[in-house]
């Protein structure tokens, strides 16, 4: 039953998620970095089973974008928890996909990982 829970919570999300990004292109950073930082707090429900495919893509999409966004504002982005389990996400997916998929996932591996590091000073 927490599955179904879970599941219908992301779809919650998103939808909080597209409204992130549409406050994005539409130039209100700063609102869009508050929806995406709120969008991640609803998955840390203790209902939300984060390792579910619809509930990872979610969170991994969403704390790129908040971490994307904090660099660009200088403030602070996703949590460091979210950070770590999206990274573990992405390292858990297979080489699979078409070439782009395989590049977007590199790409963003990277740029969470360097997030981690400059939070730690490393």
């Amino acid at each position: 039953m927490s599955g179904v829970r879970s599941y219908f919570t992301a779809l919650r999300v998103s939808g909080r998620y597209g409204r992130a990004t549409k406050l994005e292109r539409e130039g209100r950073v700063d609102d869009a970095l508050r929806a995406a930082r709120e969008a991640l707090s609803v998955l840390r429900a203790a209902h939300v089973v984060r390792d579910n495919p619809a509930e990872a893509s979610l969170l991994v999409s969403l704390t790129v974008l908040a971490e994307r966004l904090s660099v660009s504002l200088r403030q602070p982005g996703a949590d460091e928890a979210d950070v770590r389990e999206s990274v573990r996400a992405l390292e858990m997916l297979a080489e699979r996909g078409n070439t782009s998929d395989r590049e977007r996932r590199a790409e963003w591996l990277l740029f969470l990982r360097r997030r981690l590091q400059d939070v730690h000073g490393t």
